[in-house]
């Protein structure tokens, strides 16, 4: 299954969204950033939650 989420971005934030653009991989760097933040707060994924790419994200403790 695949679930998908959109999120756009206002003319006032194109210095956001061009950065974003910038990375290898949209979708591989927005993961990145989410895992960095459940681990900074604790909140360590289940195992069918975690995020299994072949990028290598993954959950380290």
């Amino acid at each position: 299954m695949v679930m998908k989420i959109s999120v756009s971005f206002k003319e006032s934030e194109m210095e956001i969204y061009n950065y974003l653009k910038s990375q290898l991989s949209m979708s591989i760097y927005i993961k990145q950033l989410i895992i960095d933040d459940m681990k900074k707060y604790n909140c360590k994924p289940t195992k069918k939650e975690e995020v299994k790419n072949s990028m290598s994200i993954s959950w380290q403790d």
